[in-house]
């Protein structure tokens, strides 16, 4: 009897296939994983400011040399003289004569002077009547002031703001000489502006302050300029212990300013940059906005010096160490976060990892992207 023909090992060939095709997803699988395997990091650094401070000479005409070597620029003081005046109100008082209630001005619209004698009444719309306490000429289209006391004492009332009527006086007279009060006269003794020294010194300071501001805004002079404002001369129209509420004062005003070569103070700056250590850092253009400085020798030989403080800016950059792949390549994501967040020169910083499910940053540093913003 033949043999049988042998049966095809089915199972076997199943077994093959699926074993192939299983190994072709995980091949495909680690393909595709090997290249979407990648992170990338932004970084967001603040800025860091550096303080560097020096010494200048400023020289009318320094020497290429010394422009070259020395801490030199070329630069001169200008002074600047502004003639100015204003009116300026008095601050100080002092207490009347007891007896006294008050002062009264007296208008005079007619055409002649008109002489009013100690003791002149002048009486209130209420009725109430007070006398001038000294003789006083009230000038043709001016006025004058003059204290004034009560006629009885023992009835006097307040007198409101207002006209008085000078009782003696022509009828005919009476609507053009007549009496004006400021403010109200009463029973306490009246305080009495009396011009100061204290009034004087304030308001120099006022016309200097003010005359020194229209120097600098006609040149367009800044106050990094090294300004400096003195009064030269001044002169008042009143005199001190005057009795006045206003006084005119007129001053000559000068303004010292100093002015250098802002090409050679650049060039200066950038000189002395270069020699700080600011590795791995980048370095914002000098502006000299962020400059400030103090003249300490006005003048020494014909020379001034100056002390500069200039706050330059910076910010990292790709080179620096932090920024080192392999403190944080292989690490988990939030290790790394917390690996940025030390230093203060980073503000912020996010991770993305791709495939986004993944624990781990890529152990390939050519796989992580660092962007700094």
């Amino acid at each position: 009897m033949p043999d049988k023909a042998p049966k095809p090992k089915i199972n076997l060939y199943r077994n093959i296939s699926i074993s192939f095709v299983v190994f072709t997803v995980m091949l495909i699988f680690a393909v595709v994983f090997m290249f979407f395997d990648n992170a990338k990091i932004i970084v967001q650094t603040a800025v860091q400011e550096v303080n560097l401070d020096l010494n200048v000479e400023v020289k009318e005409n320094p020497t290429e040399q010394e422009l070259a070597e020395k801490e030199v620029i070329s630069g001169q003081e200008v002074v600047r003289e502004k003639i100015g005046s204003g009116e300026f109100e008095v601050l100080s008082t002092k207490s009347g004569r007891p007896g006294l209630v008050g002062r009264v001005k007296i208008v005079n619209n007619y055409s002649r002077n008109q002489t009013l004698v100690k003791t002149t009444q002048l009486q209130a719309a209420n009725g109430v009547i007070v006398r001038t306490a000294q003789s006083v000429v009230a000038p043709a289209g001016g006025s004058i002031m003059v204290d004034v006391y009560p006629k009885e004492p023992e009835n006097f009332s307040d007198i409101e703001p207002g006209d008085l009527t000078i009782i003696k006086l022509a009828e005919g007279l009476q609507d053009k000489i007549y009496g004006v009060v400021s403010l109200p006269l009463t029973g306490a003794p009246p305080e009495i502006k009396v011009l100061a020294e204290s009034d004087i010194n304030r308001a120099k300071e006022k016309l200097s302050a003010r005359l020194a501001e229209e120097v600098k805004k006609e040149f367009n002079i800044s106050d990094k300029d090294g300004v400096a404002t003195e009064i030269a001369d001044f002169k008042t129209d009143k005199k001190i212990g005057e009795e006045t509420d206003t006084f005119n004062l007129e001053a000559t005003v000068k303004v010292k300013s100093l002015e250098m070569d802002q090409n050679q103070l650049v060039d200066l700056l950038g000189r002395k940059i270069k020699g700080l250590n600011l590795t791995d850092l980048d370095v914002s253009p000098i502006d000299l906005a962020n400059l400030n400085y103090a003249i300490t020798e006005p003048d020494f030989g014909g020379n001034i010096l100056i002390e500069i403080n200039y706050t330059l800016k910076t910010k990292l950059n790709a080179n620096n160490s932090i920024f080192n792949k392999n403190n944080f390549a292989g690490k988990g994501v939030g290790e790394a976060r917390q690996y940025f967040k030390q230093f203060a020169a980073i503000k912020d910083v996010q991770i993305f990892n791709s495939p986004y499910w993944k624990k781990n940053l890529p152990s390939q540093q050519s796989k992580i992207e660092i962007i700094l913003q």
